[in-house]
């Protein structure tokens, strides 16, 4: 969660590379994805950053690595449902247009 927090995918990549469960759910139940979609949108609206302007090389980077996009917390809330809501359209589109590297 903090390697994602501060978007370091070379400490991702070791975690990753030493055998971190990249659909680790925390107390709440909350995943790097979840973490990834929340700091997206909210990181876009603190820095005065227009809807559509999310960024999402992180979710690229762990969809990539196998995060699930339809793991909940303990709420029942998944990824797209944080994007949901805060409305973001970008980010609720997202795994619908965006084909992982492992997919042909």
């Amino acid at each position: 969660m903090c390697a994602v927090e501060q978007e370091n995918k070379e400490i991702m990549d070791m975690l990753i590379a030493s055998g971190a469960d990249i659909n680790y759910q925390c107390s709440g139940g909350w995943t790097a994805l979840n973490q990834a979609v929340n700091l997206s949108i909210d990181g876009t609206i603190q820095t005065g950053g227009s809807p559509g302007e999310e960024p999402v090389d992180i979710l690229e980077y762990l969809i990539d690595r196998g995060a699930n996009i339809h793991v909940t917390d303990l709420r029942g809330k998944s990824p797209i449902d944080v994007a949901t809501s805060y409305k973001s359209d970008k980010i609720i589109q997202f795994p619908e247009e965006y084909r992982p590297l492992h997919q042909d």
